[in-house]
């Protein structure tokens, strides 16, 4: 079950990079680039998939807010005051209740719901824009850190060298124990 979910992931994965306007034809990627994990994030990202529904539900309501209202029937019990001996006094009553709205309700409805839709639209754009640039801030600590991995090597290498020179000098005679102590705790 779970390699069916993972092949039905990549399928939905492959169908999104190919309607993206990334350029992202086929999917994988021969090379991992930014542009693909950007695809990928956005894919995946639970955030920007809440924010695309409620863009969807605020694009059903403008629909809704456009209808007319339907009419809904009232069943209610009723005294009757002048009931025939013998029949019961109360009754239940039915009754059809149809809103007629004036004013340009309707209209106002419409352009709020339009209003409230473009807002979620704005804050689904938004969410895409905060997850592209989650993946951006990651790829250049990404970038930082493999410096300072390179950065610390060649630190290690030439400490190394240090310690190794602190050694040949102290088998020389022309150096001490304490400062080949001080070269390697450095190392």
């Amino acid at each position: 079950a779970c390699s069916t979910d993972l092949q039905v992931m990549a399928q939905g994965l492959k169908r999104f990079a190919a309607q993206s306007a990334t350029g992202l034809a086929s999917w994988p990627p021969a090379h991992c680039t930014a542009r693909a994990l950007e695809v990928a994030a956005l894919y995946f990202s639970p955030p920007l998939a809440v924010a695309r529904a409620k863009w969807r539900v605020a694009d059903a309501a403008i629909v809704t807010a456009g209808e007319i209202p339907n009419p809904y029937l009232v069943l209610a019990p009723q005294y009757v005051s002048n009931a025939a001996p013998g029949v019961p006094a109360w009754v239940v009553a039915a009754s059809l209740v149809q809103i007629v709205e004036t004013a340009g309700k309707r209209d106002f409805r419409v352009t709020r719901a339009r209003y409230l839709a473009e807002a979620a639209r704005l804050d689904a754009l938004d969410a895409a824009w905060e997850t592209i640039g989650a993946v951006n801030s990651a790829l250049v600590d990404i970038a930082i850190a493999e410096r300072r991995i390179a950065a610390l090597e060649r630190q290690i290498e030439a400490l190394a060298a240090l310690a190794d020179i602190a050694e040949q000098r102290l088998e020389a005679g022309l150096g001490s124990s304490l400062a080949l102590a001080g070269a390697r705790s450095a190392l």
